[in-house]
């Protein structure tokens, strides 16, 4: 009857997807960068190479320890007091943590340039799976809104006329045939509209809490 023979290698169990598109791209792509794992594991880096920045200015600094001495002296030649202050601090002329501050800098610098190609990256998924989404929806409703409805009239107007003897057989095969194609057509136009629906959720990470 002009359609492929089934395989039994897996079983398909619930209705496909079917439902509405978000009538603008905007609301995903704010969901995408709010909560993709991989995204937020970079600003995380970030946040991580920020904090060692600070550190490594506050190693570069110089440290000074401030001391007071009080002293009291008794003698045969009589009683004295004395106050001393005391105030020591390396001589890091050259040495400020220069190194260390700069390998910081460029991690955050880096860190940067990951979270803006990963975001460029996750923008340009979204478009293509957005658009792809878009373009099945419209074969879908063409066949909802008339394909298979015509397939089937004129199935059964074939039917119809080949019992009363005013279609042929080949006619009838023919009218069935159309009729399957049209049908599985249709069956995987729903697949893949619920195929790319199920991409977006996955770029959107639609289901993280």
């Amino acid at each position: 009857m002009g359609r492929a023979e089934a395989l039994d290698t897996f079983e398909a169990v619930g209705d496909m997807r079917r439902d509405d598109l978000p009538p603008g791209l905007s609301p995903l792509l704010s969901r995408a960068i709010d909560l993709r794992p991989d995204l937020r594991a970079l600003r995380a880096e970030q946040a991580r190479t920020l904090a060692d920045l600070k550190l490594q200015i506050a190693q570069g600094k110089i440290e000074y320890t401030v001391g007071v001495e009080y002293r009291r002296q008794q003698g045969l030649a009589g009683t004295g007091n004395s106050l001393g202050l005391f105030l020591s601090l390396p001589l890091t002329i050259y040495d400020r943590n220069q190194g260390g501050i700069a390998r910081a800098q460029a991690e955050i610098r880096q860190s940067e340039l990951r979270i803006a190609a990963l975001e460029r990256e996750i923008r340009a998924q979204l478009e293509a799976t957005y658009a792809q989404c878009r373009a099945a929806n419209t074969v879908l409703l063409s066949f909802e809104s008339g394909l298979l409805e015509q397939a089937r009239d004129v199935l059964n107007v074939t039917e119809y006329a080949y019992r009363r003897g005013e279609a042929s057989f080949v006619e009838f095969l023919d009218a069935q045939r159309t009729y399957n194609e049209t049908m599985q057509g249709y069956i995987d136009a729903r697949a893949e509209y619920a195929r790319l629906r199920f991409t977006l959720d996955n770029l959107t990470a639609q289901g993280t809490p």
